[in-house]
């Protein structure tokens, strides 16, 4: 597999779940590809400068209660031919659930779940220090369109890419990226 996605076989029981509870899931397999995004469409489609995610490989993620509120928004994105994109939110409330990644390697489909570690139900006074280790970011994409690159993003020890990790030439931790 590529440079986006890595494999890890640790098992977990994280839940998660919209604003008004009316849909919960569970992830019970560690996040394959972690990071931040800061292409034009994850940010708006979260109404945000950025859009933090963990996508676990299918298997890894189930609905658990409230599969009929589950709405998928049926548009496809589609980032530099790379991959779709469907995103599931709670008929009920509206919260962002999850997103469907279908990434096309070598003639396959991978099925990848990305759910939001704000929506996990983790003591969210301290969520970056209650988030397991398997997680956290590993890397920031598509920096080329950043909101907030007056920020030090180097501080936090990332690589950061201008599109994709698996794109030549475009790890720009090395450069200047004010």
């Amino acid at each position: 597999m590529s440079a986006l996605i890595v494999e890890c076989d640790k098992e977990f029981d994280v839940r998660g779940t919209c604003y008004c509870g009316g849909v919960k899931y569970k992830i019970t397999k560690a996040p394959s590809i972690r990071g931040y995004c800061h292409c034009s469409d994850c940010r708006m489609a979260h109404s945000a400068p950025l859009y933090q995610s963990a996508y676990v490989y299918d298997g890894g993620f189930e609905v658990i209660e409230g599969q009929e509120y589950d709405q998928e928004n049926v548009k496809e994105v589609k980032v530099e031919g790379l991959y779709s994109n469907n995103r599931h939110f709670c008929r009920l409330c509206g919260t962002r659930l999850y997103n469907k990644l279908i990434i096309i390697e070598d003639g396959k489909e991978h099925i990848f779940y990305g759910t939001f570690p704000n929506n996990y139900l983790i003591a969210k006074t301290d969520l970056e220090n209650n988030l397991p280790e398997e997680f956290k970011p590993t890397k920031s994409v598509f920096f080329k369109e950043c909101a907030l690159k007056n920020l030090d993003w180097k501080k936090l020890g990332l690589p950061i890419f201008n599109t994709m990790p698996e794109r030549e030439n475009n790890n720009i931790n090395n450069e200047e990226s004010n």
